[in-house]
């Protein structure tokens, strides 16, 4: 699931994170309808998207901090596991991301935008039964990024005071009014991450690409705990990490020289982008459901690598206050 910045619906979540040629890589997809506004009808992200309309990324070169690397405190893993400002008509649902958000890449996922519809086939075999087009945009100023993207304007920055900066210059239709009690949480908890703001159009119907970071957990002490976020609310009044939350998604993780997973029979065609490479030919994974404390998720990459054991816990964010 995932956390909004106004009341929404999300459902047929699918989220995962998998190692590939020395970056990591983390996929959302998801069915979002906005319930903020007065004229809210349904969008959805990484649904199956038919016949895929070919674009190119282009970016600019991603620049790398100067400044020595800041390590965000890592997780304290349980025993258990397994002020509004600005007007606008949008929506958005928030990402942390453990990297340095100027080094965060964007994929562009136009040619190949069933592979999380693939890749949750693979996980129940039982029950098998693009940038937007025109639009070049990876525009960076000192403290934030805005990538256009699909259905999606992607706001990337560390700061919550250079987010609300950048919400502020969108149109009008995929510009969120700035929720304070749910974005001020975030620097404090998720500290020194990169924050993915990704801004909908609440009156678009329309079935959009999968989003796909490339980046590296440079802000995590040890990297072999592989994030999943799955920090959830939909009501506009910020996440409670005491709360137990009803849970409805597929999660999944990949890492070379696994053992064992299953096999994913990607559909579309091979070489429409480079990054269709670097996806997993094996995934492990399981859809969860029912009642589970708030939190994100974190897969043991070492459990993968011994024996393709999908060891997983549920965390609070690695900053945050310690809960009940």
């Amino acid at each position: 699931m995932c956390v909004s910045l106004h009341p929404a619906k999300f459902s047929g979540t699918i989220v995962g994170t998998f190692d590939a040629a020395g970056f990591r890589y983390l996929a959302y997809s998801n069915v979002a309808a906005s319930l903020a506004g007065p004229a809210s009808t349904a969008s959805t992200a990484g649904t199956r998207s038919g016949a895929a309309t070919r674009s190119r990324l282009r970016s600019l070169p991603a620049a790398r901090s100067i400044a020595p690397r800041r390590t965000a405190s890592d997780w304290d893993v349980p025993a258990e596991g397994g002020g509004d400002s600005g007007a606008g008509n949008g929506n958005a649902l928030i990402l942390p991301i453990p990297d340095d958000f100027r080094n965060i890449d964007v994929i562009d996922t136009t040619a190949f935008g069933d592979f999380v519809s693939d890749i949750q086939r693979a996980l129940t075999p039982i029950t098998r039964g693009r940038l937007r087009r025109g639009a070049a945009v990876d525009s960076m100023a000192k403290n934030v990024r805005i990538i256009e993207f699909d259905i999606y304007t992607i706001v990337i920055s560390p700061s919550a005071e250079a987010i609300e900066k950048a919400l502020a210059k969108l149109p009008a239709n995929r510009r969120p009014v700035l929720n304070a009690k749910v974005l001020s949480k975030y620097t404090p908890w998720y500290r020194g991450w990169a924050l993915a703001v990704c801004c909908f159009d609440n009156r678009e119907a329309k079935r959009g690409k999968p989003l796909l970071f490339k980046y590296k957990p440079s802000k995590q002490k040890d990297a072999s705990k592989m994030f999943i976020p799955t920090l959830d609310d939909h009501s506009g009044n910020g996440p409670d990490l005491n709360e137990q939350v009803d849970v409805d998604h597929t999660i999944f993780a990949a890492a070379p020289g696994m053992v064992g997973g299953h096999a994913v029979a990607y559909t579309n065609p091979a070489g429409g982008h480079a990054a269709q490479r670097d996806l997993p030919a094996a995934v492990v994974g399981e859809t969860l459901t029912g009642k589970y404390k708030n939190g994100d998720i974190i897969v043991d990459r070492n459990a993968l690598l011994r024996d393709g054991t999908f060891k997983w816990h549920r965390v609070s964010p690695p900053d945050a206050p310690k809960t009940r």
